[in-house]
């Protein structure tokens, strides 16, 4: 896991934290203990971009010799973050000082020479695209429909987006190696996260099926002792135990 912060002098930086699960067999299972979490340092940054952050990233990987096959690549948007008048003022400069290097009046003052006027096809419709018009908001009807519905609006849409089927797909499959699912060993339902994790779809299919099979007469309550009984037999499942692994050590965000 990485993410961004500053130090007691105001210097940003990237935190490096590693979560992964031992393989080996556990005999009396500590459910707060089993994903292990290990802080790794600190990598200093003066450019925030992706690319440079993907850099820095896969730089001190590959330094502590942990393979990148390993890691879950896992992109949280944190756009939040930026809701603060430090970061606007920062982007308001960059786009002035270019502005002002090209030449471009970024401040322009507009001056009326006709009457806006809709054209009389709209009438009647409901219009989502500008016409060239500056709506003054005045009355509470004018918040409404110009800025309270839209902001539902973008929600809905982000929403929609998040819940898709795609999305639903991706959680479904996940839930193939939790006991307590529905769709636990479901090969039908395996191939999203399989994917995801560029995982060897067809020998974890066959793992499925044997797994099922040695353990219908058993009851197993949940992930963790799921995976503490496949521990002893990892040369066989290797797919399953890589998928089960990846399941519980991703990190839970309200950015699904």
């Amino acid at each position: 896991m990485t993410d961004e912060c500053r130090d007691l002098s105001g210097t940003q930086q990237l935190s490096i934290v590693i979560r992964f699960v031992h393989d080996q067999y556990i005999d009396v299972i500590d459910y707060s203990n089993v994903v292990k979490k290990y802080f790794l340092g600190f990598v200093p940054l003066e450019e925030f971009d992706a690319a440079t952050l993907t850099l820095k990233i896969v730089e001190f990987i590959n330094k502590l010799n942990i393979p990148l096959r390993s890691c879950i690549c896992l992109c949280f948007d944190q756009i939040v973050n930026l809701r603060n008048e430090k970061s606007f003022n920062q982007i308001y400069n960059r786009t002035k000082q270019f502005c002002d290097v090209n030449g471009i009046d970024l401040i322009q003052k507009y001056e009326i020479h006709c009457k806006t006027k809709i054209s009389a096809r709209f009438n009647d419709c409901f219009i989502n695209s500008t016409l060239g018009r500056r709506e003054k908001l005045s009355i509470s009807t004018d918040f409404m429909y110009q800025i309270y519905f839209p902001v539902i609006n973008c929600i809905l849409v982000d929403l929609n987006g998040r819940f898709s089927s795609k999305t639903l797909s991706l959680m479904r499959s996940i839930s193939t190696v939790y006991p307590e699912s529905h769709f636990v060993l479901n090969i039908d339902d395996v191939d999203e996260f399989s994917r995801h994790i560029d995982a060897d779809l067809s020998a974890l299919k066959n793992e499925f099926i044997v797994i099922k099979s040695m353990f219908m007469s058993k009851f197993i309550n949940d992930v963790i002792q799921f995976l503490n009984e496949l521990i002893p037999f990892s040369t066989a499942f290797q797919q399953t135990l890589r998928m089960i692994k990846s399941s519980v050590t991703m990190t839970i965000s309200q950015v699904t």
